[in-house]
């Protein structure tokens, strides 16, 4: 069997015995322009074998096309879904030999059997397996299929060669922007249609029936309108079918030919009447750009760059490791859900600065650029992120007067299955943009690129627990430059004891054992004999070793339980500590 790829939902389709053609259109667009096609093509009409067998799936304007079925011989068997209206109208054009397809049911013309698969649209629709004996190709079309059409499908006809699945959530996209409902799309549809695919086992796996985009006029409306790329649902399928031979992006004039008991093969560009044009992608960005103000003069552009970047690279990424390590966090969440973080800042007009922030591995600096994976989107207004940034307006101006706009598409795969995260209806407790929120929280003073203190901000970051605790504890018993900053310390130790009493927080055997090891790395203390030595030397008992080693374990665990709470504290005290390098810099 040899599958060509026609371009949005038109198929050409050989048999070893059948030449077929489904959803036949031959025009360059749809509804005089309102829609092209994307990816875009040429295509040869004349050029195109005489088909045997014509295949309408359903009666939608971008399948059943009136003026390319006109130029068809109308003898030829047509089948279509078993919808009335249609049928009646597809005889009156004058075809004389129209098949009403009823799901699951049989239809064998020669050596080639065609079954239609069910779908829960309202409308009347079908998929469409194609079986010639040989090999089995399922068209999943538009139907809206789940999982238990996949699984009886490998149930009652085994292996399936091929499956075009159905990937674009396109009318709940355009819905929620037309009845006002924010950039969300029902994943749970994607996540059955998707699933459907992948169940009854398929060796090769393509996204199709989605290869249009809005034109000329309205093509303002393609940012709201489709969520995936094809790229991205087949890095999905190949996740979920465990191999990247398993999915495959297809563009027109690909020709994918199968053959019984060999994988399939697909043959780019091989087509003699039908070929890919090169035209720019779509790009799902459900928000009103215009309104996101840019900054005033390059001068401010790169000013503002160079202090984005050293936020971004230093001080935002340690705090985000430090909140993905702690748990129990909406940053953690970030972890937890494999985001891959796309931050957009809008300069000016069609200026924008990109940065990308990988959750899925353990160090969180920006890269600069576009990530091909992300997920999870903030589009920052360009005049509102700097003048937060030169403390002229506060962080919660953001959220105040909608200079950072958020939306998400995260899906994976989990346990063998599709996967996303079910979020609160209440868009206050979703899911906040890590920049805006440390911003809001800690402010930006000190850690201006320029201010000449920055280096206590750059560390190497932790990459284990272990890592962490020897971090902390190399800040608490740093012994401090006098007295005073030792008081300060051994008031800090009191005070946790007393509120970890209070609270009932305890620390166990696990605690005090990691607390003493990252001591002991620390201070090379790690043999035996070497920390007997070490006690001796400082007259301190091993009681009192184990008591101190208690509480330092006390006052790192106080802290991870108080740690939303402090946040406020923390920018105080560096607002006050601001005034330090304020002094330095005046003098």
């Amino acid at each position: 069997m040899k599958v060509t790829i026609c371009g949005h939902a038109m198929l050409y389709v050989e048999t070893i015995d059948l030449k077929i053609l489904i959803d036949p259109c031959f025009a360059n667009n749809l509804l005089d322009g309102v829609l092209v096609y994307n990816p875009d093509r040429t295509l040869k009409v004349d050029k195109i074998p005489t088909p045997d067998v014509l295949v309408v799936t359903h009666g939608h304007f971008d399948h059943l096309h009136w003026a390319s079925l006109a130029q068809l011989p109308h003898d030829l068997p047509l089948l279509t879904s078993n919808d009335p209206p249609i049928i009646r109208q597809l005889e009156a054009a004058g075809f004389t030999n129209v098949i009403a397809c009823e799901p699951w049911a049989e239809i064998k013309l020669g050596k080639t059997s065609f079954i239609a698969t069910p779908s829960e649209h309202e409308e009347e629709e079908i998929g469409l397996l194609i079986d010639d004996g040989e090999t089995r190709f399922w068209h999943i079309v538009d139907s809206e299929v789940d999982s238990a059409v996949g699984l009886q499908l490998a149930a009652t006809y085994g292996e399936i060669d091929l499956v075009s699945a159905k990937h674009q959530p396109a009318v709940s996209a355009m819905m929620g922007y037309v009845k006002n409902m924010g950039s969300e799309f029902d994943k749970s549809e994607l996540v059955s249609w998707l699933e459907a695919a992948c169940l009854c086992n398929p060796k090769l796996v393509f996204p199709y029936s989605a290869g249009i985009c809005y034109g000329d006029r309205h093509s303002w409306f393609n940012r709201y309108a489709f969520p995936l790329t094809a790229e991205e649902v087949v890095r999905l399928l190949q996740c979920r079918l465990g191999g990247v031979e398993r999915a495959t992006v297809v563009l027109p004039g690909d020709v994918i030919e199968l053959q019984a008991g060999q994988p399939p093969q697909q043959y780019s560009q091989a087509s003699d009447f039908v070929a890919h044009v090169a035209i720019p992608p779509v790009e799902w960005e459900p928000i009103e750009l215009a309104t996101l103000t840019g900054v005033a003069t390059d001068a401010q552009r790169l000013d503002l760059q160079q202090r984005v970047e050293g936020i971004l690279t230093q001080p935002l990424a340690l705090w985000l490791h430090r909140q993905v390590e702690r748990g129990n966090n909406a940053i953690a969440d970030f972890r937890a859900q494999a985001v891959v973080l796309q931050l957009v800042i809008h300069t000016g007009v069609e200026q924008r600065l990109e940065y990308a922030i990988d959750f899925r591995g353990d160090h969180y600096a920006a890269i600069a650029g576009k990530h091909p994976e992300a997920n999870f989107f903030s589009h920052f207004s360009g005049q509102t992120l700097y003048e937060v940034i030169l403390g002229k307006q506060p962080g919660v101006i953001f959220w105040l007067t909608g200079g950072v706009r958020s939306y998400e598409k995260i899906l994976g795969v989990r346990d063998g299955k599709f996967w996303y995260p079910e979020f609160p209806a209440m868009a206050e407790h979703r899911m906040s943009d890590p920049l805006s929120y440390y911003l809001r929280h800690f402010g930006a003073g000190e850690m201006s690129p320029h201010e000449p203190d920055l280096e206590q901000y750059v560390v190497t970051l932790p990459t284990d627990a272990a890592e962490t605790i020897g971090y902390d504890l190399e800040i608490l018993i740093r012994e401090g430059g006098n007295d005073q900053v030792l008081s300060k310390k051994a008031l800090l130790t009191y005070l946790c004891l007393q509120e970890a009493e209070k609270i009932g927080l305890t620390v166990d055997t696990e605690d005090l054992q990691e607390t003493s090891d990252a001591f002991r790395e620390m201070f090379s203390l790690e043999a035996e004999d070497a920390t007997e030595l070490w006690l001796e030397a400082e007259e301190m008992s091993l009681d009192t070793y184990l008591e101190s080693i208690e509480y330092l374990a006390v006052v790192m665990k106080l802290e991870r339980h108080y740690q939303d709470r402090i946040a406020t504290l923390i920018t105080k005290q560096r607002r006050m500590a601001a005034a330090t390098a304020h002094l330095d810099r005046s003098n």
